[in-house]
């Protein structure tokens, strides 16, 4: 076995250093048959490493049944990586977040009431030791060895633990650090929880993404022996359900805050580098956005796009990360302890001088505000030898300039004031703003040249060295082979050969011993005829709606979606229920998530729940008299993948109460000791010990004597304060604090009659913080209800599993049929013939509403593209995997549309 080591600076194999430059890649967001192709892209931007998520929920679905074949084949995965002459930092969890469900937990683990997620709880643990063990299993051979080098330099060991609890810190994170050893992992452990948890051993990585310029420097002073990490390097959100993805980082920002990051010299994973697909169920919500579901696809602002294309933020990435890898050995010998005082990166112009042993970097930064003339103005530098050098950035966000490095073993790159990209052999390439003076200095030799102003690109022999320069058009086409540079090229194949550019209809080879040849690349065959679809069959869900399919069985009463077998998706619930007069009843289902579609007496009455479309106020039903059946299609849109709520269940699982709103007035303010919310339970993400709540507390005292239970509303985001997106805080019941609330949640809480007292109850809320107008806040941010009656306490509880229809339930339809078919959910299918699998394909889901996608059998996932007559921000276009689709025959495309909407609309094209 290898000896990794780390420093102060990077991580060494042997005694060989290295200077990880790395990207996310999800396996399970790409079909197995796409992998080498999105390896091969990361590595052609300049990527050393890639990051491997391993999603505990895909491999054990079921408690000790594992699944590490076919898709799931995660051995496989890494050992693409090693083919391609990369590393892999490993991120088998316990917990790996990315916006998988509940950070990739399985559903399964909280049917067990002892069962505390991420913490030390016993039943977690034996579930984490069983699944970390299986995981080992598959990769502890993978990893690097002196006679077999295998991939895995780094392991990471859980996620963004943000929770400052020591003793149930200390105690999980070690439990888990020991599985990991014992399994026969020897690589470096690195953590990412951001020091709010550190343990002995492990390098302590940060996530993040503007900053970190000084965040970096303050890792250095608090570590000074461990290699500044960026293990997660966001270049923006996730893309959510009904809310716009404009704001976005562009490419000059993402370069600005990545080149932060090198010269603080820290080495960067970049988070996710590829976006995929959340395909079936697999979207989670973000942790501190209420409502916040993730999209199917199409978000994250990665570099690498959900179909494979390579757009802006990909040329910028790679812009820096070619420089970074081909140059390692000069980041993997800064000098970690040189940290000269410098000005802000973030605030003005500034430089910012990177030295070691085998060169140095100097990073000029823009001015953010510069404007007009002041962008052409050079920024004058002083070498240290008193040399002038002048820099010109125009509309560069930063240049870095190479000083002291070898190009090979003859040749030395004494400084340059152009944009170093790349070497490879004796040729070395730089780019700056076309027409500017590009002054180099190679072997005491100095020279000055333009860059070039057309789509040609500059080379020369100087020193023994071929010196290339590109303008910043031309270095976007340009890409590093283990033996050539290329330029004007849009990549290389699988085979290594360029691929035409859309734009230079010339492309460059410049081979690694200096010779230059000029190549004429056949352009791509044109996209292949548009698919269209056959006729469109439909099998309406009426039997479900009205209750009367024979898949319902018989339940005992409410209980989770987890405990009745079906933890992702919809599930039908059927309730009927007698009534001794015609009555309409305010429905409170305050235990029940995420999204409800009610059913009387087989008509479509309300969309309960959040996201667009639905309503959060409690919905009516009218009942007649008599025998009723209300039936109920239960969306599961995703847990909480981080945060406060990781625990949460979702279906409906306590009974509908007939509830109003109590006139309780605005509450009192009186004094309390403080209290810390990791006293209630732990952990909770963001909080410390330190952390109570003001002494101040918002009460109500209430007087009840009636044997049912009441209910309480909290709106977090309505008593935030003025500075504040929302409030944190605690729900405390006669002096006992029984609840923990924070940004994101949709706080719902039945006090039993057990809980309460008979006769004076004291309700109060004590927050987090600052306490000013805390009674207003509260008064408009809490409601409490009196649940006078159960809707469903003597109703007959039945359940049946959501899934596809048989293929005989399909029958065609008229249009008139479809329109009278709206409003209910409704299950349609279609066929359509391909004579091509080699581009991507995409589906338009325009005309429906909200549902699920499936191709030749395939779950793609989610849509949401209305709701009524308004549109649905978020995403636009749902991709159909090539390795999916078949050319020997017709493709099946089934819908399931949850308000029956006509799919005519729709169509499928090539992107």
């Amino acid at each position: 076995m290898a000896t990794i080591t780390f420093d102060a600076q990077t991580f060494s194999i042997d005694g060989r250093r290295r200077f990880l430059v790395s990207g996310l890649i999800d396996p399970s967001r790409i079909p197995r048959a796409l992998w080498a192709d999105r390896l091969r892209a990361a590595r052609q931007a300049g990527l050393n490493c890639i990051g491997v998520p391993v999603i505990w929920s895909r491999h054990e679905a079921a408690p000790g049944k594992f699944d590490f074949d076919g898709e799931r084949d995660i051995a496989s995965f890494i050992r693409l990586i090693g083919e391609l002459g990369m590393h892999c930092i490993l991120r088998p969890g316990p917990f790996v977040g990315a916006g998988h469900d509940r950070g990739g937990l399985p559903a399964w683990l909280v049917e067990s009431p002892a069962m505390t997620l991420r913490s030390n709880a016993q039943p977690f643990l034996e579930a984490c030791a069983r699944y970390l063990s299986a995981v080992c299993d598959q990769v502890r051979d993978l990893q690097a060895t002196a006679s077999k080098p295998g991939p895995i330099i780094l392991v990471q060991c859980e996620h963004r633990w943000f929770c400052g609890d020591e003793t149930v810190g200390q105690a999980y994170l070690g439990e888990l650090t020991r599985y990991l050893r014992e399994s026969g992992i020897r690589t470096p452990l690195v953590s990412s929880n951001n020091l709010y948890q550190s343990m002995e051993g492990q390098v302590d990585a940060w996530n993040g993404y503007d900053g970190l310029f000084g965040v970096l420097r303050q890792l250095r002073a608090v570590r000074p022996d461990q290699p500044r990490l960026v293990i997660d390097f966001e270049l923006g959100r996730p893309g959510v359900w009904g809310a716009s993805p404009d704001g976005q980082p562009g490419p000059d920002e993402v370069l600005h805050q990545l080149a932060q990051a090198l010269a603080a010299g820290g080495q960067v994973q970049i988070g996710p580098f590829c976006a995929g697909t959340r395909f079936g169920f697999d979207a989670g919500r973000l942790p501190f956005v209420q409502g916040g579901f993730l999209t199917t696809g199409g978000g994250d602002n990665a570099p690498l796009g959900e179909l494979g294309e390579r757009g802006p933020l990909y040329d910028a990435v790679k812009r820096l990360g070619t420089f970074a890898s081909s140059f390692a050995r000069v980041f993997a010998g800064l000098d970690a302890g040189h940290q000269p005082i410098t000005s802000d990166p973030g605030a003005g112009a500034s430089v910012v001088h990177c030295k070691g042993g085998q060169g140095s970097v100097a990073f000029v930064f823009r001015d953010p505000g510069a404007k007009g003339r002041e962008l052409q103005r050079p920024v004058s530098l002083t070498l240290d030898d008193g040399a002038p050098m002048s820099v010109r950035l125009d509309d560069q966000p930063v240049v870095w300039c190479l000083l002291g490095a070898l190009i090979d073993e003859r040749s030395t790159l004494d400084w340059c004031n152009a944009s170093a990209f790349a070497r490879v052999g004796r040729v070395f390439c730089c780019h700056a703003p076309a027409g500017s003076a590009v002054d180099l200095s190679i072997n005491g030799s100095a020279i000055t040249v333009e860059a070039p102003t057309g789509k040609t690109p500059l080379a020369f022999e100087h020193e023994g060295a071929m010196v290339v320069v590109c303008n910043q058009a031309q270095i976007d086409s340009a890409y590093l082979a283990d033996d050539a540079l290329y330029i004007g090229v849009s990549g290389l194949d699988e085979a290594g050969a360029p691929i035409a550019h859309p734009v230079f209809k010339q492309a460059h080879r410049f081979g690694k011993d200096g010779s230059h040849e000029r190549l004429k690349i056949a352009a791509p065959v044109r996209k292949p005829v548009r698919p269209t679809f056959g006729d469109w069959e439909a099998a309406p869900a009426s039997a479900y709606v009205e209750g009367e399919s024979d898949r319902y069985a018989t339940i005992p009463g409410p209980a989770t979606m987890e405990a009745l077998g079906s933890p992702y998706g919809y599930g039908w619930l059927r309730l009927s229920v007698t009534s001794g007069a015609a009555r309409k009843v305010n429905a409170g289902l305050f235990e029940a998530a995420d999204r409800v579609h009610l059913f009387v007496n087989g008509k479509a009455t309300d969309v309960f729940g959040l996201g667009p479309g639905a309503s959060t106020a409690s919905p009516t039903i009218a009942l007649k008299r008599g025998k009723n059946t209300i039936t109920l299609l239960v969306d599961n849109m995703g847990r909480a993948a981080g945060g406060a709520y990781n625990g949460e269940p979702k279906g409906v699982w306590g009974h509908i109460w007939d509830a109003t709103p109590m006139k309780v007035g605005k509450p009192a303010i009186q004094t309390g000791d403080p209290v810390s919310p990791l006293s209630m339970r732990s952990p909770i993400a963001r909080l410390h010990p330190d952390d109570k709540t003001n002494a101040e507390r918002a009460t109500w005292e209430i007087i009840h004597r009636k044997k049912s239970p009441l209910a309480i509303e909290i709106d977090a985001r309505a008593m935030a304060p003025a500075d504040a997106p929302a409030a944190s805080g605690l729900l405390i019941l006669n002096d006992q604090p029984i609840h923990y609330f924070t940004e994101g949640g949709w706080d719902r809480i039945v006090l039993s009659e057990e809980t309460l007292a008979r006769g004076k109850n004291i309700i109060q809320i004590a927050v987090l913080g600052d306490a000013t107008d805390l009674a207003a806040r509260v008064a408009k941010g809490v409601t409490i209800y009196d649940c006078a009656g159960c809707l469903t306490d003597t109703a007959e509880w039945a359940f049946a599993k959501w899934e596809p229809p048989l293929p005989t339930d399909f029958k065609k339809v008229s249009k008139a049929a479809a329109s009278r078919m709206a409003g209910a959910p409704c299950w349609w299918r279609t066929t359509f013939g391909v004579k091509r699998t080699d581009s991507a394909l995409v589906f338009d889901a325009s005309g429906l509403s909200k549902g699920q996608i499936f191709l030749n059998g395939h779950n793609v996932g989610r849509y949401f593209v209305s709701a009524g007559k308004a549109k649905v921000a978020g995403q636009e276009r749902y991709y159909l995997p090539e390795p999916w689709l078949k050319t020997d025959g017709d493709n099946e495309l089934v819908i399931f549309d949850e308000h029956g909407a006509d799919p005519t609309g729709s169509s499928v094209a090539y992107a």
